[in-house]
């Protein structure tokens, strides 16, 4: 491929290593967990008290932060439209941040939020595994929001029924701990790999996805758009989709902050990765490889 400036991995230098990394992903390889994702939702409705999600949310960072990532809906909305444009629809956002999440755990403490539930309960792979930290005081009246869409997925759910805290009686300093015993119980085969199928990028599960490109650019460092869509289409059948369904991956990427982008169209991997691919090449010799092309060709980019 002809050697463009909007696609430095065509520079004539990265072609041996970038060839590597095409054939390590052409090979059957498997993909690792090393974290649950949980995929906070909810918030409260009155300020002037306490927020169940909040609180968890403190707890969390303190006692599980190693062994799960916990996703707020704000924020990866937020991070995925950093460039200043607009994403998708939220409810179809959301639906996918719930589609590469463990556990969805809702709070039901808002308006908001009784939206969330009503949204989830109604799309069955997502109301499998939706978890609901239920307010117990609200059961004594029949609402529709009880009756209706959280009795849906306590029906389903893989962690029904729903972990419950009653308000009135005042604080419940166990209500975060038995959240996160539940979710770690119904999750215990989290990590094991999984090997996906080389098929077209675009009709792959969205964690499969992300986790490639996460991985891509753990090797490589940094990579411009062009670069990634190069490397997804030498390795698996091209899509007229692809590029929409690649940026789709990089928003998600972005949301979950495993990447960044400290330029337009310039994406870099963080320090700590949530996946791991098994591969039949050498991770540690192509990545300083490709450190060292960054540091002679492009010293600008690798230093942004």
């Amino acid at each position: 491929m002809k050697w463009t400036t909007d696609r430095p991995l065509t520079h004539p230098g990265a072609h041996g290593i970038t060839a590597e990394l095409i054939k390590g992903l052409s090979e059957n390889f498997y993909i690792h967990r090393l974290r649950r994702i949980i995929f906070v939702c909810g918030g409260k409705i009155d300020p002037a008290k306490a927020s169940l999600r909040l609180g968890f949310i403190t707890w969390a960072q303190k006692n599980i932060e190693s062994d799960a990532l916990i996703l707020l809906s704000e924020t990866a909305y937020g991070a995925a439209t950093e460039i200043g444009k607009s994403f998708i629809n939220i409810a179809i956002f959301e639906e996918l941040l719930a589609s590469i999440s463990d556990c969805i755990l809702i709070f039901p403490e808002s308006a908001g939020s009784y939206c969330e539930v009503g949204i989830f309960a109604v799309t069955e792979p997502i109301r499998y595994k939706t978890l609901i930290a239920n307010d117990s005081s609200h059961e004594k009246n029949d609402s529709f929001l009880n009756l209706g869409p959280i009795h849906a997925i306590n029906t389903d759910s893989l962690f029904t029924p729903s972990v419950d805290f009653d308000s009135t009686r005042g604080a419940d300093p166990s209500f975060a701990g038995r959240i996160w015993k539940r979710v770690k119980d119904r999750t215990r085969n989290f990590e094991a790999p999984r090997r996906p199928e080389l098929r077209h990028f675009v009709d792959m599960p969205p964690v499969d996805r992300i986790a490639i490109i996460a991985w891509i650019l753990s090797i490589t460092g940094i990579a411009r758009f062009g670069d990634l869509l190069d490397i997804v289409r030498a390795v698996f059948a091209k899509n007229a989709r692809d590029s929409r369904m690649l940026r789709e991956t990089l928003s998600l990427l972005l949301s979950i902050e495993l990447i960044s982008m400290p330029a337009k169209e310039l994406y870099r991997t963080k320090p700590r990765p949530e996946f791991r691919l098994s591969v039949s090449i050498d991770e540690s010799k192509l990545k300083a490889q490709f450190r060292i092309f960054w540091i002679k060709e492009f010293p600008r980019l690798w230093s942004c």
